[in-house]
């Protein structure tokens, strides 16, 4: 069997072709070919091409392809048979060529490389490219490149410690302190926020979940040979009022905030908040709630709108807002 590129881009020919058709001539795919391909080609090779999609168990296809004398063509048994056995609509692959542009953020990370290939073979499976010349492919998705933190060589471990259910051991050192601490964790999910990795789970010892930032704290770590056997919790529910990473032990607070006008089209557009509602839309100000447990990455967001957005309510908030623009000024 000839194992090229130049093969493999027949047999996709030959597929499509008896995919899109009742009964298709061996001259046919012949000037298919050399249209497509831009190669000569003879009869006997795609008769040979024929034979491999039939029995070859390299390919693994054992395509039903019949010949009628007949009609001198060749055309599939099974009409429901392809060779990529995805059958995926266009939509749908249009959704898989954003999805991994998508894991494009994360493609210097190890844990993720096979994600990314993985897609890639289905998009190829599927013929993503209309055309099978040996052209350039125009790009037009881009995503958000980010650079990758310290210490995310960790998170292959941390992906099999939390697969096999295994208790964890790191050193942790704090930011500004110079002390280096042995934690000894029973992990429960990793998850990203703003462009940080962290893992969250509960300390020996410990009732209550623990969230450690996986970057130049974490000195070391590695996996034991201790099982465990985690609670079950809800992280949808846990992080449902958190802003960011954080979440703390304390009643849900309704925020009101007011946008102006021109802020709030973006604010429509993309929530700040999963649990926001409008409150009032008009040409002088966004008026919405949400029900969160304020943290510093909350006081963060709501200081990055600057004069465009003012806190309504509660009058806590507002303090804290006034403690932190005071600050702020003080520097200036």
């Amino acid at each position: 069997m000839a194992q090229n590129k130049y093969a493999f881009a027949r047999y996709k020919i030959i597929d499509r072709e008896l995919s899109r058709k009742d009964y298709v001539k061996t001259a046919d795919l012949v000037d298919i070919c050399l249209k497509e391909c831009e190669m000569g080609i003879t009869v006997r090779s795609i008769q040979k091409d024929i034979q491999d999609m039939q029995t070859d168990s390299f390919l693994g296809y054992y395509a039903p392809i019949e010949y009628d004398k007949s009609k001198k063509a060749y055309f599939y048994a099974d009409s429901k048979y392809s060779i990529t056995g995805f059958g995926l609509k266009e939509e749908e692959i249009n959704t898989l060529q954003i999805f991994a542009g998508k894991l494009n953020l994360y493609k210097n990370y190890p844990i993720f490389k096979d994600f990314s290939t993985a897609i890639e073979k289905v998009l190829q499976a599927v013929q993503i490219r209309k055309s099978l010349k040996n052209v350039e492919q125009r790009q037009y998705i881009q995503t958000q490149n980010i650079p990758m933190c310290l210490g995310t060589e960790f998170i292959p471990n941390i992906v099999t410690a939390l697969e096999e259910q295994k208790i964890i051991e790191f050193e942790y050192q704090k930011y500004g302190d110079n002390n280096i601490k042995k934690r000894i964790l029973y992990p429960y999910l990793l998850k990203e926020d703003s462009n940080r990795w962290y893992i969250i789970g509960k300390l020996k010892g410990k009732k209550q979940l623990t969230t450690f930032a996986i970057d130049d704290r974490i000195k070391s770590l590695y996996i034991t040979s201790e099982y465990f056997s985690p609670d079950k919790i809800d992280f949808d529910e846990y992080f449902k009022y958190s802003f960011g990473i954080s979440v703390f032990d304390e009643p849900v607070t309704e925020v009101i905030l007011s946008f102006d006008a021109h802020q709030g089209f973006y604010i429509k557009s993309l929530p700040l908040h999963s649990t926001q509602k409008v409150l009032v839309d008009n040409n002088e100000e966004l008026r919405i709630s949400i029900q969160v447990k304020p943290s510093y990455e909350f006081y963060s967001k709501i200081l990055s709108y600057g004069k465009a957005v003012k806190v309504v309510s509660p009058n806590k908030l507002q303090e804290e807002i006034k403690v932190h623009i005071d600050a702020l000024s003080k520097i200036y």
